[in-house]
């Protein structure tokens, strides 16, 4: 089959492997080409397909089109695009929850920031009617709303006791008057990834939101490339003239849980990259506590503990666990992608019985 996917990886020299596909043979920005293993160890997994083309193509739109004319057997598509696949008739596939997308405080670590005091994030949350944002922007299929940090149903630590924040604009202005907000405005980075084109809409849709429960925002659109300096410098210097930084941070479902928290958490002294929880001295002493844990079951109930413990905190927003959709054409009758994030199994594509 013909495969379009976002990007095709980068091969140097001949690759060596014992997998399903045999590599055939590489050009760089026009295709990978693969050829079924006949003498693959699992009868279940040698392709049906004889040959395996992939080939980069990073516009949507174009990939969709190259199924839709049979150039193409598979591609990946975008959210918006559900709609016009089932219209057109071809076969709909997801990777359930592979990257999630959630708001993340910045700079609340610094006590003068009033993103610092729980209220003050929890009026935040509780202004924005989240689950109609997810509603309004994404088709049914694209992903399901979770309910803390990256705590979903793939990863240790999940509790499906815990639901998704409330909209409650009432309890939020009721909590800015109690806590004496005094106006000082909200900055909001809205810089859009690859993972998360919708970051535009999703964030003057926030904006909205906060303006109308009484918060002062200011909204900035930037490119990621220029943003993400702001995350890795050391010192990080997102300003306290501002009462919150808020960013829209696209990380993948680790079912470990271990990386994502010290992306996510940590300091960059204890080996963090965004640094965006509130209490880093917390993180760390977290983090230490976790990596003494060599048992998956024990260490599985301290990550839950650490999620009932935090969600109250309202350290994160969750927006969802987004899917990884694809679209097949006729030729294919059904495809077994895989649980494991973007590893997709290939091999197990099976051509569309006549």
């Amino acid at each position: 089959p013909l495969f379009a996917p976002v990007w095709v990886s980068r091969t140097v020299g001949t690759p060596l492997g014992t997998g399903p596909w045999k590599f055939v043979d590489f050009k760089r920005g026009v295709e990978a080409r693969f050829e079924a293993n006949t003498a693959y160890w699992d009868p279940k997994r040698i392709p049906e397909f004889a040959e395996l083309r992939v080939v980069p193509r990073p516009d949507p739109t174009t990939r969709l089109s190259m199924v839709r004319t049979g150039e193409a057997d598979m591609a990946v598509i975008d959210a918006s695009q559900i709609g016009e696949v089932k219209k057109a008739g071809l076969r709909l596939q997801s990777i359930k929850a592979t990257t999630i997308l959630m708001i993340v405080f910045l700079g609340c670590w610094q006590k003068e920031m009033w993103c610092h005091q729980t209220p003050f994030r929890k009026a935040m949350v509780l202004a924005v009617d989240m689950e109609g944002v997810v509603k309004r922007l994404f088709p049914e299929g694209a992903g399901n709303r979770y309910a803390n940090a990256q705590f979903t149903e793939r990863a240790l630590g999940f509790d499906p006791s815990l639901k998704p924040y409330p909209y409650d604009a009432a309890e939020a202005q009721k909590i800015l008057k109690e806590i004496g907000y005094d106006g000082k405005p909200v900055k909001i980075w809205s810089a859009p990834l690859p993972t998360s084109p919708e970051t535009p809409e999703i964030m003057e849709l926030v904006q909205g939101y906060l303006n109308a429960a009484g918060f002062k925002t200011e909204l900035t659109p930037i490119e990621y490339g220029a943003f993400r300096p702001r995350i890795v410098k050391s010192p990080q210097t997102f300003e306290t003239t501002y009462a919150a930084h808020l960013h829209i941070d696209v990380g993948f479902t680790r079912p470990m849980m271990m990386q994502n928290f010290a992306v996510s958490w940590l300091s960059h002294e204890a080996g963090g990259l965004i640094q965006s929880y509130w209490n880093l001295p917390k993180a760390e002493q977290i983090s230490r506590r976790l990596k003494q844990i060599t048992d998956l079951k024990v260490l599985d109930e301290e990550f839950r503990k650490v999620n009932r413990e935090t969600y109250p905190e309202y350290a994160f927003f969750p927006i969802m666990a987004r899917n990884t959709l694809f679209a097949g054409g006729p030729r294919v009758g059904d495809w077994s992608p895989g649980d494991n994030g973007l590893a997709w199994h290939l091999e197990t594509v099976k051509k569309a019985r006549q």
